[in-house]
């Protein structure tokens, strides 16, 4: 079951810096198979096409939190 773009930032907005990055680098490792590999046909619900979008939106929210702890640690 997928969650909303806001759920997702509501889950991760405790971790760590480094807790963070593996999440960022887990969701980009998933786009990239994907990316690499178009006509794997795969049935599956949600589709691959609609995974791939709906991560896309979580690397944005982890991206904004990453960039929020850059911040905190700054100042």
């Amino acid at each position: 079951m997928m969650i909303s773009p806001e759920t997702f930032r509501k889950q991760n907005i405790n971790l760590s810096l480094e807790e963070l990055y593996k999440v960022r680098r887990e969701l980009m490792e998933d786009m990239i198979y994907y990316e690499d590999h178009p006509d794997e046909e795969e049935f599956m619900l949600p589709s691959r096409e609609t995974v791939y979008m709906v991560n896309n939106l979580y690397l944005m929210e982890i991206c904004k939190l990453i960039e929020e702890k850059l911040k905190e640690i700054s100042e």
